[in-house]
């Protein structure tokens, strides 16, 4: 499993989980923190195998990517046969009301 920016979901899944996780290179500069245990990446290919996990975890991340089919295209690749996406969106309010 795969988690993106400053979450503490890697603490609860389990002992048999392999958790780590990917963020953009400006994640720092955008949002003021880096992560032990993540890989940071520039544009839009994730550093992950094609079909390597069995979960892609985001949560509170689609409201601030630019490409959210380009995103959804990235977990799909990496998912093996079988994987799921698993994310969440804040609400489902007008963008123009949360701030990027």
């Amino acid at each position: 499993m795969w988690v993106a920016g400053h979450s503490p979901t890697g603490r609860c899944s389990g002992r048999r989980s392999n958790t780590s996780g990917i963020d953009t290179a400006d994640a720092k500069a955008h949002f003021g923190y880096t992560m032990p245990d993540t890989r940071y990446f520039a544009g839009d290919d994730w550093p992950l195998e094609s079909a390597s996990m069995d979960l892609v975890l985001a949560t509170e991340t689609l409201e601030h990517v630019p490409n959210p089919a380009g995103f959804l295209a990235e977990a799909s690749r990496c998912l093996k046969l079988g994987g799921q996406v698993l994310l969440t969106v804040p609400f489902a309010g007008s963008l123009a009301l949360h701030p990027a």
